[in-house]
């Protein structure tokens, strides 16, 4: 891949309300991207269910490490 067909975070999170899962070098999940304009709102069930389930974290616990 060349530099220049790289793409940032805010470059991939194009749509309003997209939200991201971003993960270290090893695997592990680091944090989870919640859009500003819904950062006050419940995450969606599906992305609790994703998170509970593939990656045995529950985001209600960890909702204070958001990054946005």
């Amino acid at each position: 891949m060349s530099k220049k067909d790289k793409t940032t975070l805010d470059e991939a999170v194009k749509q309003e309300g997209d939200y991201a899962l971003i993960f270290d070098k090893q695997g592990e999940l680091v944090s989870l991207f919640v859009p500003e304009e819904l950062s006050y709102d419940p995450i969606p069930v599906n992305i609790k269910e994703i998170c509970k389930h593939m990656l045995n974290i529950d985001v209600e616990k960890y909702q204070e490490r958001r990054l946005h």
